[in-house]
């Protein structure tokens, strides 16, 4: 998703299939996996489902247009969530 400070950050897509995770804790999961802390999501959409391109695949030009349009306020360095 777009970032005034540091051009994008990244945000998660989920289509849950129970209870949905929390951002807090996808992000623990990941870390618990060796996931770089720079490498973990700073925002967790949870979706029906995937839009899809005609040839089946992820469209991921469609969600980062959803994100785009739903940041209209980035977070400023100093209101990151510590890493």
């Amino acid at each position: 998703m777009p970032d005034a400070f540091l051009g994008e950050r990244i945000c998660v897509y989920v289509v849950p299939t129970g209870r949905p995770p929390t951002l807090a804790e996808l992000r623990e999961l990941m870390k618990s996996r060796g996931v770089a802390g720079y490498k973990l999501p700073d925002r967790l959409e949870l979706v029906d489902t995937f839009p899809l391109t005609g040839l089946g695949k992820i469209d991921k030009k469609v969600l980062a247009a959803r994100i785009a349009a739903t940041a209209s306020n980035p977070l400023k360095p100093a209101q990151r969530e510590n890493r």
